[in-house]
């Protein structure tokens, strides 16, 4: 117990491990790490993210470390698959495979959902 603590962020924290402990007593322990609250009326968006996050969790737990490298770079360095094929030394079809394997696409897209509704809930608060 902490002693002094208190606040909305105080709050939601202790609302999201009760969350993770309800689903850990039903034996429905959650495979993945994180759980969003928002503070205010953002219901609907508390349960897009989370939404979100579990099936980004469940196409990610199925990436081999050549996937994972490879998406990784596409996320982040913001490279077509022409440059990644030349970054790893494959062809730019090889880049292509792995990406639809991987279901990178739907996992970008979902990337982009969370970005905008953080964005949202940022802008409105």
């Amino acid at each position: 117990m902490a002693i002094g603590a208190d606040g909305p962020g105080y709050y939601k924290a202790r609302e999201a491990i009760d969350n993770l402990k309800k689903l850990e007593n039903k034996k429905k322990k959650a495979l993945y790490d994180i759980q969003i609250l928002i503070n205010g009326d953002n219901r609907l968006q508390e349960l897009s993210l989370n939404s979100i996050f579990k099936l980004m969790y469940s196409i990610e737990s199925h990436w081999t470390s050549k996937q994972r490298e490879i998406i990784n770079y596409m996320l982040f360095e913001n490279n077509n698959q022409s440059i990644a094929a030349q970054y790893f030394g494959v062809s730019q079809s090889n880049i292509q495979q792995i990406l639809s394997k991987s279901h990178y696409y739907a996992y970008e897209e979902s990337f982009c959902a969370i970005n905008s509704i953080l964005n949202e809930v940022n802008y409105h608060a």
